[in-house]
């Protein structure tokens, strides 16, 4: 089996980097983080900010909104100088990719190596012209005259998204393009080993790399990763890591370009003329080198039948020779001891394959009674049978923690498995028995509950908040049922949180609509809202009438006008006219006793004076409504006929 390296003493564990997002330079903390663990010790190495999606939408509007100059040159020099940076404190950074990805020190030395050969690539690629030109003059047909062709690279943002395995170089072969073709950039690292793309940032700002080209956010994929494939400032989207993942993204990020770097199958093939001691070695190397967490390694060994023995043979030397333990050793342990568990595995099969094809009649092949199961949340036992047959030994191992296997044995059998209670969202594990998967789903074992189940604000609205308490890796949601009512805070998280809203002034009647948070509901309840009427009012324009100078026998008409300027109806009870002149006025109009006057309705009074005699005439008219009484006052001269 593998061989346990001898470490030195472990070094003290460094304080945990509390790191922020780099968002067009600025460091960008969140109320929420993430913890970043060693696979290894299980310690915290650091924490990052769990970003929200507006966080995600900012760092991309950024990008948008920032149109690149950098000449060719520019862009060779900022690649060479992060090459020349990232080299100068390669011991720094392996020991980082060491801490938060669990490969050995040996593997993320040469992993530091690859990203500084990638900017050195990247950079002498930004200097290389690759227009043609072409003659046309080669037929009879043709014309003396030159074509020139030049491609022209994307310009626009892209979004990146990487995975776990080599959390510097993966992340350098998506950003180093990107400079060297005068793009815009935003990172979304894996949260399980974010920390060496967050250096990676300061050493290109150093560099001189504009930041605006370049953001990182960290976070939770669940919360921001549809945010990455579907923002409207992305042209383009490039990803590294599973099928599953690559076939979501490639039907959500639609009319986007798409780079999905997905891995493979990866086989080695042993003919019967080969070197059996070289192809062993690569077979080991291929399988186990970086604990075997590379999408280049060897997963498949198709081998020659004449030879099929002595290969397995030497495969199973070099197998047990390998060594894991501590990753930070710098003796050189290639596996960490969690690796170790499944290579021990595969090592038992190979010894399974060997002594089943002795003789050249017989081999052991594994089946199990079903392909899965589906478990309840609370924690539990149960078993699945195997059948292979006699003589053939089997092994079964656990990829989660929560999941537990039991004893291998030898022939068919059963392998009984147990499973932790569940507090948080579904999971699911695998369990492998002889190479053959059983998926275990466990169901949710999320509760939530709100701090209260309901409220009323007043009709002029306001804003409010309401605790929701559940595990800290359950989900939920927040939205509301009404225009009217809107949440203010995120609308989506894991962990207790703190859901604030805002609930718009009321215009109307009393009403009520829910917030749903964590499938629970929250009832908001409005007060109706309470219109104070202002009383009718009698409002006359103009207050008086002068008809100036008219002859003794003749007539002239004026008119003003009543209005109700106030709420309510205004209802006129008399019109009167009054003083010593008031026969030489007379009243008319559609003012009348008894009109009614809606609020903002008006009637006129028309007046007309015909005076009996010379000289000064007055009168006025009493108007009384139901709300006050007000006077129209009346003025004119009589004067003689041909004389003013």
């Amino acid at each position: 089996m593998l061989t346990a390296a001898t470490s030195p003493p472990l070094q003290v564990q460094p304080a945990p980097r509390a790191e922020a997002m780099r968002i067009a330079g600025e460091r960008v903390h969140a109320p929420r983080t993430l913890d970043v663990l060693n696979p290894y010790t299980n310690a915290v190495v650091g924490t990052v900010p769990r970003a929200s999606v507006d966080d995600v939408r900012r760092a991309f509007a950024i990008a948008r909104a920032y149109k690149p100059r950098l000449t060719r040159f520019e862009r060779y020099e900022i690649c060479r100088r992060a090459s020349d940076l990232i080299r100068s404190r390669a011991t720094e950074l392996s020991a980082l990719i060491t801490a938060e990805c669990g490969i050995c020190v040996k593997d993320s030395l040469y992993e530091v190596g690859r990203a500084c050969d990638v900017f050195t690539f990247a950079g002498h690629a930004a200097l290389q012209d690759d227009g043609q030109v072409f003659s046309c003059d080669l037929t009879p047909h043709g014309k003396s005259r030159k074509v020139y062709t030049l491609r022209e690279p994307l310009l626009g943002v892209i979004s990146a998204i990487t995975p776990f395995n080599h959390p510097l170089n993966q992340v350098a072969h998506k950003i180093a393009p990107s400079i060297a073709t005068n793009n815009r950039m935003v990172l979304k690292p894996t949260e399980k080993t974010p920390l060496s793309a967050l250096v990676l940032a300061d050493i290109l700002y150093e560099a001189g790399l504009p930041p605006p080209m370049l953001s990182i956010v960290t976070g939770d994929p669940r919360e921001i990763a549809d945010e990455m494939l579907v923002n409207p400032d992305v042209d383009l989207v490039t990803f590294t890591g599973g099928v599953a993942v690559g076939k979501y993204i490639a039907g959500k990020a639609v009319y986007k370009r798409q780079v999905l770097e997905l891995g493979g199958n990866d086989p080695i093939i042993v003919m019967e003329d080969a070197d059996l001691d070289e192809a062993a070695t690569l077979a080991a190397v291929g399988s186990y080198k970086n604990s075997g967490q590379r999408c280049t390694a060897v997963k498949r060994m198709l081998v020659h039948e004449r030879v099929a023995d002595a290969f397995v043979e030497r495969l199973l030397a070099r197998t047990r020779a390998w060594t894991y333990g501590n990753p930070a050793d710098p003796l050189g342990s290639t596996a960490t001891a969690d690796v170790a568990r499944v290579h021990n595995q595969n090592a038992q099969a190979v010894a399974n394959f060997r002594a089943s094809t002795q003789g050249g009649s017989t081999s052991c092949s594994w089946s199990l009674a079903a392909s899965g199961a589906t478990v309840a949340a609370p924690a539990g036992s149960a078993s699945v049978g195997v059948t292979t047959q006699t003589g053939c030994t089997w092994n079964a191992a656990s990829n989660a923690s929560w999941l537990t296997a039991g004893a291998g044995g030898s022939g068919p059998g059963t392998l009984a498995y147990s499973y932790t209670a569940n507090s948080g969202p579904a999971r699911i594990g695998t369990l492998t028995v002889a190479g053959v998967a059983f998926t275990v789903s466990q169901a949710s074992g999320c509760t939530y509950a709100l701090g209260a189940s309901s409220t009323s604000v007043a009709s002029a609205g306001g804003s409010g908040s309401v605790a929701l308490t559940t595990s800290s890796a359950c989900p939920w949601t927040a939205g509301s049922s009404a225009s009217w009512l809107t949440v203010t805070s995120v609308t989506s998280g894991t962990g207790s949180a703190t859901v604030s809203y805002m609930v718009a002034a009321n215009t109307g009647a009393a009403r009520s609509a829910n917030l749903t948070i964590g499938g629970l509901t929250f009832l908001v309840s409005q007060a109706a809202v309470t219109i104070t009427q202002a009383p009718a009012t009698a409002a006359l324009s103009p207050a008086a009438l002068d008809f100036g100078s008219v002859m003794v026998g003749k007539s002239l008409a004026k008119t003003a006008t009543l209005t109700n300027a106030g709420g309510g109806t205004l209802t006129i009870s008399s019109l009167s006219p009054a003083g010593m002149n008031a026969s030489e006025f007379s009243v008319g109009g559609t003012c009348a006793a008894n009109t009614a006057l809606a609020a903002g309705q008006s009637c006129t009074i028309s007046i007309t004076f015909r005076p009996a005699a010379i000289g000064t005439r007055l009168a006025s008219v009493a108007i009384n409504t139901s709300s006050n009484a007000t006077t129209l006052m009346l003025s004119g001269t009589g004067r003689k006929s041909g004389r003013k």
